[in-house]
C-alpha cells in the first residue's frame, strides 16, 4: 500500500519529527505500506538524496515552476519509477497531512489549496483515505481560506485539532463537522546522542525563532528578553546555556545575533537529524525556547522548558503538561515574573514529577490516536 504525506518540509525539524514518529508507526502496523512525499513540496525540492535519507519515495508533481507537469508521471513506465523512486498520484490509496501548523490566517489560502484543496474531492471519488494529524488550525478570518477550510472539514476521514482552541477554530468554520482532538505524537521519536555532545546536566538549551523578530519593535524586546532569561537561567542553576537551531536557514541570523548577546562565545549546534536535536534538549537541565517541536520534545523528556511563543499553540501545549504559567507571549516578556518560579521548581524538582506524569497521559492518547489512523487506513487496501 502507499500512503503520500503532505506537509513534510525536510529543512525544519519538527517536520523532521512528525514524518519520522508517522513512518514508525505505519510501518510497524502495516508492514507492507510504502511512504511517498512530494518531490517539489510547497517552497523547496526535496533531492533524491533527502528522500533516500528518510525512507520514502517521491511524488511526482502536479506543478514545477508554474507548469502543468502532472500529466507526464501518469506516462512515466514503471521501470523508470523503480528507477528514480518517484511514485504518481493515481497510485496511493491515503493522504496523511502532518503540516504541523500550516492552515490559518498567518499562511493564507493558497497553501491550503496547493496541499489539499485541489486534490480532495478527486481523492475521495476514487475511495481513498485523507486523514490530517495532530496540528494546530486557524484562526480562519479570510473569507477564501475559511471556504477551502470548510470543504476539506467535509471530505476527510479524520481530522485530528492538536489543542483546544484549534479544534475551535475548525468549529466556527464548520460547526458540524467531526473532528477528534489529539496531542502531538513527536515525543514518540526515540533520540540519538553523540559524542561530541555536552555531558547531560551540565547545560541548558536556548532555542530561539525568527518568527518573534518580524516587527522591528518587537524584534530588539524579544532578543533583549530571551538573551537576558537565558543567562539568568544557566546563571542561577551554575551550568553553561547552548544554543540550538531548530529551524532552518530563517532562524541563522538570528543564531549569530544570540551568541554576541550571550557573551563568551556559548556553544551552538546546529544538527540535520532531528533525533539528534532531541537528545541535545534531553540532556539538558532545562530549556529556553520558542521553536514548538523543541517545546514538545523537552516537555516529553521530562526536562522544565520556559515557552515565549507567537500563536495559541504554545499555551496549548504548555497546559497539557501542566506548566502553562511558563508560556509567555512577547506582551508578556518583562512584565511577568514567572522566571523566578520557573527556577524554585527546576531546583527543587518539582516541575519535573509533573511533567513525568502529564507525558504518561499523552503517550496514552497517542496510542489511542495511531489506532484510529491504523484502522481507517486499512479500509482504504
Amino acid at each position: 500500500m502507499l500512503i503520500d504525506i503532505r506537509g513534510f518540509n525536510p529543512q525544519n525539524l519538527g517536520s523532521c519529527l512528525m514524518l519520522l514518529a508517522t513512518q514508525a508507526r505505519l510501518r510497524a502496523a502495516i508492514p507492507e505500506a510504502r511512504i511517498s512525499v512530494a518531490l517539489g513540496t510547497d517552497d523547496l525540492r526535496l533531492e533524491r538524496r533527502e528522500r533516500e535519507r528518510f525512507g520514502v519515495l517521491g511524488r511526482w508533481p502536479r506543478r514545477w515552476k508554474k507548469l502543468q507537469v502532472g500529466w507526464l508521471g501518469e506516462v512515466i513506465p514503471d521501470g523508470m519509477q523503480r528507477a528514480f523512486a518517484v511514485t504518481r498520484e493515481q497510485d496511493f490509496r491515503a493522504v496523511v497531512d502532518i503540516s504541523g501548523f500550516a492552515y490559518g490566517d498567518f499562511w493564507g489560502a493558497e497553501k491550503l489549496q496547493r496541499r489539499l484543496g485541489r486534490g480532495i474531492t478527486q481523492w475521495k471519488r476514487d475511495g481513498r483515505k485523507v486523514i490530517l494529524l495532530p496540528q494546530a488550525f486557524g484562526p480562519f478570518r479570510d473569507p477564501r481560506l475559511a471556504s477551502g477550510m470548510r470543504d476539506v472539514l467535509h471530505q476527510a476521514d479524520l481530522v485530528y485539532a492538536r489543542d483546544r482552541v484549534s479544534r475551535l477554530h475548525l468549529l466556527e468554520v464548520h460547526p458540524d463537522a467531526a473532528l477528534e482532538q489529539s496531542p502531538d505524537f513527536t515525543h514518540e521519536v526515540t533520540a540519538v546522542r553523540q559524542s561530541a555532545d555536552p555531558a547531560p546536566g551540565t547545560y541548558i538549551c536556548a532555542i530561539p525563532n525568527s518568527k518573534l523578530t518580524r516587527q522591528p519593535g518587537e524584534a530588539e524586546r524579544y532578543i533583549d528578553f530571551f538573551a537576558a532569561a537565558t543567562t539568568r537561567l544557566s546563571t542561577a542553576l551554575g551550568v553553561e546555556p547552548v544554543l540550538l537551531r531548530f529551524g532552518g536557514s530563517e532562524d541563522a541570523a538570528l543564531m549569530k545575533i544570540m551568541q554576541a548577546r550571550l557573551g563568551d562565545q556559548p556553544r551552538s549546534f546546529r544538527v540535520s537529524d532531528a533525533r539528534h536535536a532531541k537528545s541535545l534538549i534531553a540532556g539538558s537541565v532545562a530549556t529556553i525556547s520558542s521553536r514548538y517541536h523543541a517545546i514538545m520534545s523537552a516537555l516529553g523528556a521530562g526536562v522544565p522548558t520556559l515557552s515565549i511563543g507567537w500563536s495559541h499553540k504554545y499555551g496549548e501545549a504548555m497546559s497539557e503538561y501542566d506548566c502553562a504559567s511558563y508560556s509567555l507571549s512577547l506582551a508578556d516578556v518583562g512584565t511577568r515574573p514567572e522566571l523566578d518560579d520557573f527556577i524554585a521548581e527546576i531546583r527543587s524538582g518539582a516541575l519535573r514529577g509533573r511533567l513525568r506524569l502529564a507525558a504518561a497521559r499523552q503517550r496514552a492518547a497517542t496510542d489511542r490516536m495511531w489506532n484510529r489512523v491504523v484502522d481507517c487506513i486499512r479500509e482504504a487496501a
